[in-house]
């Protein structure tokens, strides 16, 4: 294992500075060319930016993930006392289950989640309560305590477990980079007795992991794991790679003393060991934060933490923002009592997925006092 420490940037030379030396020049023709450059420009970044056009339930379900041609969804399940890994269709017809007839003994009768496609479209990768679990309510999918990984190749339904981690780690949010060649989660290593009554330690302390998967002539398997803690000891939600895969994005708590229940999202540059924190507040919780395809914005969940009792949870939406967290806005309106799609209880987005060509995007919804799961697709006008 081994960790990266994260420096700060300085500013570079900002637009105002740079049209204060050109309209200072000897030469008002080309500052006139200039202004005129600028206003079509920026016209041209307003006129682009996202406007949604339809959002529609597909399903019942949990934590969708979007295969990279477009085409299947992934998603989670209750069935027979069990959460379940599922297939359908982006349309959402032709729903089945794949994890729990003809499964490895290991995981027959345990709960399975956290589905996530590779991009080759041949393995799904999904997390698996192992051997050391209760299955109890920490041992569900969203919690993950005493969870492994495992790999199912989807054209031979063959089976392969990727980690044997020892009793009381928990794993969190895989993400394959867009080439296939990297996999990033989160793993607890510390949970301290009674922490959900220790502000700043609720949850434990995490890593954000990040390993080469290796496709081998006798299956896949993870090489040259490595550990990071870019803001220092906290918690972490990794979400995924930027487009290039230069960057990962994440949400975190690495506050000292701060709660562990309002987190911010941040990026880290894998090679210049750049953190930037995009979005940051006492009271507003941002969460589940991944880029589009063209890497120009970001999806992410916002909204407020409701309480641990009766309902433990948050009360969230859909947002979209700029890449460098800029010009942020709400895509849905679910909590909202005077908008025409609101849901009638406090709603909670789940996990997202970007259609590969950027006019979509699918997610889950949990009303907390209904206790339902459902999943949407939320389309973009065209361009």
């Amino acid at each position: 294992m081994s960790s990266a420490s994260a420096k700060i940037s300085k500013p570079k030379k900002g637009g105002v500075a740079i049209l204060r030396s050109i309209g200072n020049s000897r030469y008002p023709i080309l500052f006139f060319v200039f202004l005129l450059f600028l206003f079509f420009q920026i016209n041209q970044e307003c006129t682009a930016k996202l406007k949604v056009n339809t959002i529609k339930r597909l399903a019942d379900g949990t934590s969708p993930d979007l295969s990279f041609d477009g085409r299947y969804i992934a998603f989670n399940k209750q069935m027979d006392n069990c959460f379940e890994v599922f297939l359908m269709n982006l349309d959402g017809s032709n729903q089945h289950c794949i994890t729990k007839d003809d499964v490895p003994q290991e995981i027959r009768g345990k709960h399975k989640g956290k589905a996530t496609f590779h991009p080759g479209g041949e393995f799904l990768l999904i997390s698996s309560e192992n051997e050391n679990g209760d299955h109890g309510f920490k041992t569900i999918p969203g919690i993950g305590d005493n969870h492994d990984f495992w790999v199912i190749n989807l054209k031979g339904n063959n089976f392969t477990r990727l980690t044997k981690l020892p009793m009381d780690t928990s794993l969190q949010y895989p993400r394959f980079s867009t080439d296939g060649k990297k996999l990033i989660w989160s793993q607890r290593y510390l949970k301290e007795k009674r922490a959900i009554f220790k502000k700043g330690k609720e949850f434990g302390f995490w890593r954000i992991m990040i390993a080469d998967f290796v496709v081998t002539s006798s299956g896949p398997r993870l090489e040259n794991i490595k550990s990071f803690e870019p803001g220092g000891r906290g918690y972490y939600e990794p979400h995924g790679f930027s487009p290039d895969g230069s960057k990962i994005i994440f949400s975190a708590a690495i506050t000292p003393g701060k709660t562990q229940v309002i987190l911010d999202i941040f990026t880290f540059d894998l090679k210049t060991n750049v953190l930037t924190n995009l979005t940051n507040s006492e009271n507003i919780h941002d969460e589940m934060a991944l880029y589009s395809p063209s890497g120009k914005d970001i999806a992410f969940m916002s909204g407020t933490f409701i309480g641990w009792f009766p309902e433990f949870g948050y009360k969230t939406d859909l947002c979209l923002m700029d890449y460098d967290g800029k010009n942020l806005e709400k895509l849905t309106f679910f909590n909202d009592p005077g908008n025409r799609a609101y849901l009638g209880h406090n709603s909670q987005i789940t996990k997202l997925s970007w259609h590969q060509e950027g006019t979509k995007i699918v997610f889950g919804v949990y009303l907390h006092k209904a206790n339902d799961f459902g999943i949407y697709i939320l389309s973009f006008d065209e361009k």
